[in-house]
């Protein structure tokens, strides 16, 4: 297995998959109680409210692994392969769920774009925009409508890298550890000069298309 230092040149996909499976080891498996999304499961969670979330759920074994995909993005990332590599590849969903349970999910809001086709969030759409305090509280409504147990190992990449680390500090007892992947931070505007950080507002705004809000 590679050592953490050499995982700094690795793809975000393999960093993640090495790093889960060191946090899978050194954990007891425990047993799953009845849940929404038990086997392998694909589909619509209610949270309440008259909402629902898409989740996506693979594999076996305790700790669970959660995946929060980055900005605008699904959580086909996971689990598609976007940019179409000349060779196939084994995508973080389904490489992780080979040695314990995964899940990921749809935020409202997100897309995937693959050949100019742009697939919209599968979760309920909401009013834009949100904080990330929404997000961290849907995401605990919907591990617990859907009977995901804790404890969480959680893989945020980029602006899922701040979501994760506001869930883990509002729900300590739940979060067992983090992986983060270019994850960013809360301090970046201040870090940034305003140049800077209007160059990094502009460039995320023509990332993705707009997202439907209805």
């Amino acid at each position: 297995m590679r050592t953490l230092l050499q995982l700094r040149h690795a793809s975000p996909a393999l960093a993640v998959a090495v790093l889960l499976f060191a946090f899978a080891l050194g954990t007891p498996r425990a047993a799953s109680p009845a849940a929404t999304a038990q086997g392998d499961f694909a589909g619509f969670v209610d949270i309440g409210a008259g909402r629902r979330l898409y989740l996506e759920c693979r594999g076996t074994g305790s700790p669970v692994v959660v995946l929060e995909a980055g900005y605008r993005s699904s959580a086909r990332i996971w689990s598609e392969d976007l940019h179409q590599s000349a060779a196939p590849r084994t995508m973080v969903l389904a490489g992780v769920a080979i040695f314990t349970r995964v899940c990921a999910y749809d935020r409202p809001g997100t897309v995937a774009t693959l050949n100019e086709n742009v697939r919209q969030s599968r979760s309920d759409p909401v009013r834009m925009p949100r904080t990330a305090l929404d997000v961290v509280a849907d995401l605990h409504a919907l591990l617990r409508a859907a009977g995901v147990p804790a404890p969480y190992v959680f893989a945020g990449h980029s602006l899922g890298g701040l979501f994760v680390r506001l869930y883990a500090s509002t729900y300590p007892r739940d979060v067992l550890g983090l992986v983060l992947v270019d994850a960013y931070s809360e301090m970046l505007e201040t870090l940034f000069t305003p140049e800077r950080w209007a160059a990094l507002v502009r460039r995320h705004g023509k990332a993705h298309p707009e997202p439907r809000r209805s």
